[in-house]
C-alpha cells in the first residue's frame, strides 16, 4: 500500500564528492576527493581508498559522476586486493550494465555509502553545472594527452569537477521539495518521495498472483516504421506525454477483484482478452507480445492484424470500441477496482507549474521536468532484486570469480513479496496503456505517418502545435528521410542539417555514417558501413561475466544484424501489418 508516509531511506547531509582521471581508459594517474571544505588528491588507488574509507568520511554518502560505469570499477579492484580491508562487510546493488551503489561496513560498525550521481541528476556534468549556474563550472581536458599536461593543470580540471559536482548536489538537495521529502539515490526514487508527499489517499496493493498477471500487459512506447524512405515530412512530439496522461486520468486505488468471461462497464480494468484484428486497417491499434518459452528470449511489441490473445486495460477497450468498430474482443479474464481517482493531479500540476514558468534548461526546468517523466515506471519496479556480497563460507550461493586474483564474490537474488510497499504495477500498466492511445489518436488524424516512436510522429501533415502539457511540438521539418529500424534513422532537414540517429552506436562511430550509407543498406541491403570493432572500458557486470579483472577493456563489435520485422516491407519500402494466426504464428 502507498500513502503519505515518507520513505525512511533519506540519504543524510553528509556529502563528499570523488573523482578519478586515467590515461589508456584502465591506467590511474589522480585521483581526488571533496568532503565539502578541502580538495585532497591522490597519486595511487591505494593511497585514495584507504583515506575514503578513513574513519573521517564514515557516515559520508560519497558520489562520484557516472561512477557506476568507471570509477566504482577502479575503488573495488583495489578494495577485494587491499588485505587492509578483508573483514570488512560489502554490498554491491547493479542497475543494468553498470551499478548503482554499494555499502561497505568495518567490524566497528562504521560505514561508507557511495553512490553514482548519474543515477539522480541523468546528464553530463558540463551540463549539470551549467544549468544549475554553480561557481565551478567543468572544465575541458584533452584526456588522450592528459600526461602531457603539468600535474597543476589537471588538478584544477579535476579540483572544478569536484567542487562544481558538489554544488550540484547541495543546490538540488536545498530544493524546497527535496528539502521536505530528503534527498534520494535515484531521480525515480527522488520522484516518488516527492509524489508521496501530495499523496491525500491511501492506494491498495495487489497480491502476488495479480501482480505476476498484470506485468504481463506492462508494454512499452509505440515505435513503428510505415514508410523506410519518405519526403517532406514534420516530426511532432507531445509535451510531456506521460505527465500529461498522469494529469488528466483517473487511476485504481482499491483492491483489485478478479473474475472470468465479463466486462465490468464503467469500473477500471484489466483484461486477458482473445482478438480478431481484421486486415482492413494499416495501422492496428492493439499491443501484441509472444509468449517468452524462455527468460533469455527477446518478443518486439507488434501491433498486427489477425487473431492473437493479448493483455488490454479499460482504456485500451474503450478506445478500440469507438474508433475500430470491426475489431472483435473476448475477455477470457480480468480484474477491476471498485474506487479509482486522480492520484496525480496535484504531484503534475506543482511541477509542470515550476517547469512552465522556469526558462528553458535552467535547473528549476531540469528538476522539474526530470521529476515529472521518472515517477510512472518507479510502480513498476522488478521485485527480483540483485545484490553481490563479499564471499563467505554461505556454499547455498553461486560463487563469483574475479580475473586473475582469485577475489570471489557471491550473488544472491531477493523474492521477498512484503517488502517496497510502493510497487503496484497497475499504475505503471494504466500509464503506458493511456500514452500509447494518445499516439493512437495521432495516428488517427495521420494516416500519411512514415514513422512513430513512443511520443512522436513523422507525418506529412501540419498539425497545430501548443506549448501546453500534452500539446504538439514542432521539432523538424524534413526533406528526406530513412528509416531502417526503430531509432536509427537519417534526416536531411529543409534547411540542410542532417540528424542521426543509431541506437547503441556511440556518437563516434554515428559521425562517420552517412545519408549515402543509409541508402545503401536500404536499397541494396548493403550494411557494411554500420560495422565497427573497437576497444571500450569493460563494464563491471560484464568483466564478471567474462572473468576479467575489474578494470579492464574489451572488445567490442557493432553491426547493424537485423532487418526491419515488426511489419511487412514492400517492394516500394512502404509496410503493412503483420498478421498472427491462432497458433500465435506470423505469416
Amino acid at each position: 500500500m502507498i500513502n503519505q508516509r515518507i520513505p525512511k531511506r533519506i540519504i543524510g547531509k553528509k556529502t563528499a564528492t570523488w573523482d578519478i582521471e586515467t590515461y589508456k581508459w584502465v591506467n590511474f594517474y589522480l585521483g581526488g576527493v571533496y568532503n565539502g571544505k578541502t580538495v585532497r588528491y591522490f597519486t595511487t588507488i591505494k593511497d585514495m581508498v584507504e583515506y575514503q574509507l578513513s574513519s573521517r568520511l564514515a557516515g559520508f554518502y560519497q558520489y562520484a559522476h557516472f561512477g557506476g560505469k568507471f570509477d566504482f570499477n577502479f575503488f573495488l579492484e583495489e578494495f577485494l586486493r587491499n588485505e587492509k580491508f578483508e573483514n570488512y562487510e560489502l554490498k554491491i546493488i547493479p542497475l543494468s550494465a553498470g551499478l548503482l551503489c554499494f555499502k561497505i561496513k568495518d567490524i566497528y560498525n562504521h560505514v561508507w555509502y557511495f553512490y553514482d550521481s548519474y543515477r539522480l541528476l541523468p546528464m553530463s556534468l558540463k551540463k549539470l553545472t551549467e544549468s544549475f549556474d554553480v561557481a565551478d563550472k567543468k572544465k575541458e581536458l584533452n584526456y588522450d594527452r592528459i600526461r602531457q599536461y603539468k600535474l597543476d593543470t589537471v588538478k584544477s580540471y579535476l579540483n572544478a569537477d569536484l567542487i562544481g559536482l558538489y554544488q550540484v548536489i547541495q543546490k538540488f538537495s536545498d530544493w524546497p521539495i527535496i528539502k521536505k521529502v530528503g534527498r534520494m539515490p535515484t531521480i525515480a526514487s527522488q520522484a516518488l518521495a516527492s509524489f508521496k508527499y501530495f499523496l491525500t489517499v491511501s492506494i491498495n496493493d495487489m497480491t502476488p498472483s495479480q501482480e505476476q498477471e498484470i506485468r504481463k500487459g506492462y508494454y512499452g512506447g509505440r515505435t513503428e516504421i510505415f514508410k523506410m524512405y519518405a519526403e517532406y515530412l514534420n516530426c511532432y512530439d507531445v509535451n510531456s506525454l506521460y505527465p500529461y496522461v498522469m494529469r488528466q486520468n483517473i487511476f485504481p486505488i482499491s483492491r483489485a477483484l478478479c473474475f472470468k468471461k465479463k466486462y465490468i462497464k464503467g469500473k477500471l480494468g484489466y483484461y486477458h482478452v482473445d482478438v480478431m484484428v481484421p486486415n482492413i486497417y494499416d495501422i492496428p491499434p492493439i499491443p501484441y507480445k509472444r509468449e517468452k518459452r524462455y527468460k533469455s528470449d527477446f518478443s518486439p511489441l507488434l501491433f498486427p492484424v489477425g487473431c492473437f490473445k493479448t493483455y488490454l486495460t479499460s482504456f485500451d477497450i474503450d478506445f478500440i470500441k469507438k474508433n475500430f468498430p470491426k475489431i472483435r474482443i473476448r475477455v477470457i479474464s480480468g480484474m477491476y477496482w471498485e474506487e479509482s481517482t486522480a492520484i496525480f493531479a496535484e504531484f503534475i500540476d506543482y511541477f509542470n507549474d515550476i517547469k512552465v514558468k522556469s526558462e528553458k534548461g535552467s535547473a528549476d526546468y531540469i528538476i522539474a521536468k526530470l521529476l515529472m517523466n521518472s515517477l510512472y515506471g518507479k510502480f513498476a519496479t522488478k521485485r527480483d532484486q540483485q545484490v553481490l556480497v563479499s564471499a563467505s563460507k554461505d556454499n547455498t550461493v553461486r560463487l563469483i570469480s574475479f580475473g586473475d586474483y582469485g577475489i570471489q564474490i557471491k550473488q544472491t537474488t531477493s523474492y521477498s513479496m512484503d517488502y517496497r510497499n510502493y510497487i503496484i504495477p497497475s499504475l505503471s500498466v494504466f500509464v503506458a496503456s493511456l500514452a500509447r492511445i494518445e499516439l493512437a489518436k495521432l495516428l488517427l488524424k495521420c494516416p500519411d505517418v512514415a514513422y512513430c516512436d513512443t511520443d512522436s510522429i513523422f507525418t506529412s501533415k501540419t498539425l497545430p502545435v501548443s506549448n501546453k502539457l500534452g500539446g504538439l511540438k514542432l521539432e523538424y521539418k524534413i526533406k528526406k528521410a530513412i528509416f531502417l529500424l526503430p531509432k536509427c534513422y537519417i534526416l536531411k532537414l529543409s534547411n540542410g542539417k542532417i540528424i542521426k540517429k543509431i541506437k547503441g552506436f556511440p556518437p563516434d562511430m554515428i559521425s562517420k555514417i552517412t545519408f549515402k550509407s543509409f541508402e545503401k543498406a536500404l536499397y541494396k541491403d548493403d550494411y557494411s558501413d554500420f560495422k565497427s570493432v573497437k576497444e571500450v572500458f569493460g563494464g563491471f557486470k560484464e568483466n564478471i561475466r567474462r572473468g576479467n579483472n575489474i578494470v579492464s577493456m574489451l572488445t567490442k563489435r557493432l553491426t547493424i544484424k537485423k532487418r526491419y520485422d515488426k511489419r511487412l516491407v514492400c517492394d516500394d519500402f512502404s509496410t503493412k501489418p503483420l498478421m498472427i494466426r491462432r497458433d500465435g504464428k506470423g505469416v
